[in-house]
């Protein structure tokens, strides 16, 4: 039997609708202002819960790539940023996640009580960054993106001797993701190793994708999102804008109705034929 996920107060379980993550991330472009109309737009399209990417630039990565590191450098919001957005998402009484890269980012997420985190697919393999996060007794999200079904195993096995929640979430990392390369099949996979409901973080373009990965389990969906597609940054041109985060809520409670609860009873809609023309013998 599929275990249920508690997000606070919220309980998601394969009869639930689709949860949204609104990947907010580093859209944000260092500036409050613009994250702030990004927080509004994800919450008031459908978005269940905000998610950042909270880091420290120079303990996140080390000097093989300056540019690399000064792009991010840029993206980099203080902790004191980052919690004016923290409050300011507050106050839709949603939910705000966040994915920390380092030991004194998650005590950030831990001081302004996170509703859950979520372990990056590159960062499965940081052993001091996930024996910090063990301090964490809510709900932990996993990528599993460019893992094999070993290392996926070992860090569900960590989090689960540690009584975590944990949500398995499919993942492709390649930004966007081909359709040849999306592999939503894997979810069955996903299945045998945990016993809690799936997700899955869509990097494709389509607008198909969600629903086959709902048909498979998953009902956590985490999508990276944006005001306006055109912004300087590497993730905006790949992101849903407000209109398409409606759109594809939709598609998902859309795919929900199709699926039905697979039990067998009489439908009201049958109910004419089986009067009238089902044989008695």
């Amino acid at each position: 039997m599929v275990k249920a996920i508690n997000i606070g107060k919220s309980k998601v379980t394969l009869n639930s609708d689709p949860f949204i993550i609104a990947e907010i991330g580093i859209n944000h472009n260092g500036s409050v202002s613009l994250g702030k109309e990004i927080i509004q737009a994800a919450y008031e399209n459908g978005a269940d819960a905000v998610k950042f990417q909270t880091y420290i630039t120079d303990k996140r990565f080390d000097n093989k790539n300056l540019k690399f590191i000064h792009f991010f450098k840029d993206m980099e919001l203080s902790f004191e940023k980052e919690k004016i957005l923290w409050d300011y998402a507050k106050k839709f009484k949603k939910k705000i996640f966040s994915t920390p890269f380092d030991k004194e980012s998650f005590n950030f997420c831990l001081e302004n009580k996170v509703d859950a985190i979520k372990v990056a697919s590159f960062e499965t393999t940081n052993k001091n960054l996930l024996n910090s996060l063990l301090r964490f007794k809510k709900t932990v999200f996993i990528s599993t993106g460019q893992n094999k079904k070993n290392e996926i195993q070992k860090i569900y096995n960590l989090f689960s001797k540690n009584r975590n929640q944990i949500c398995l979430m499919h993942c492709i990392s390649s930004y966007p993701t081909l359709d040849k390369n999306a592999n939503i099949n894997r979810l069955k996979n996903l299945s045998k190793i945990s016993k809690y409901v799936l997700g899955y973080s869509d990097h494709t373009t389509n607008k198909i994708s969600g629903a086959y990965a709902f048909a498979l389990g998953a009902r956590f969906f985490e999508k990276h999102f944006t005001v306006n597609k055109k912004l300087k940054g590497p993730d905006h041109k790949m992101s849903i804008t407000p209109r398409e985060l409606f759109s594809y809520k939709n598609n998902l409670l859309e795919a929900k109705e199709i699926l039905g609860d697979s039990k067998f009873y009489l439908l009201e809609c049958e109910k004419f034929i089986f009067k009238n023309v089902r044989r008695k013998n």
